[in-house]
């Protein structure tokens, strides 16, 4: 069985599946190895390393791919954990941030008070920070996961000593 797309790769999304001895026509070709089809479920593509062609292919015309598929922003990020302890004598945090992983992000960006404080790697699930924090201050802290389709956020938790 033969998968056939609305575009010439995996990244496009399944129209059908071609059985193996079915014939389609073949409506255009896109260098260097995908050919589009004529099918009942509508025109798509097949990759030429799954496909045997009949006949004369000369006549057949050179077509240009629709655009890839945008990726999906990552889904929205939830904090699982935080912890916060704070140092009377010196005015310190010691703050701790845990969510889970995302699919598909390029990073996850740190905010605090508004303000982004740290770029991380995908697939990162933990942050800690020390921060100068005064009896009855609080911060407020949240995370974005993002790639190039753009960007979520978790909700800002606030977190006081």
């Amino acid at each position: 069985m033969t998968n056939c797309r609305t575009g010439p790769g995996v990244n496009y999304e399944l129209v059908t599946q071609i059985q193996p001895g079915f014939s389609v026509e073949i409506v255009g070709y896109y260098p260097p190895s995908h050919w589009l089809v004529s099918t009942d479920a509508g025109p798509c593509w097949v990759a030429g390393e799954f496909v045997t062609p009949s006949g004369s292919v000369s006549a057949i015309p050179t077509v240009t791919a629709p655009p890839t598929p945008k990726a999906n922003a990552p889904e929205n990020v939830s904090l699982q954990k935080w912890d916060i302890f704070c140092d009377y004598a010196t005015n310190e945090a010691d703050v701790t941030l845990s969510w889970s992983d995302k699919e598909d992000e390029t990073g996850y960006r740190v905010v605090r008070n508004d303000v982004v404080i740290a770029e991380l790697s995908a697939n990162t699930t933990q942050f800690k920070e020390k921060i100068t924090l005064l009896s009855g201050q609080t911060a407020g802290y949240s995370i974005i996961a993002y790639n190039t389709a753009g960007s979520n956020s978790s909700k800002t938790i606030v977190l006081g000593c």
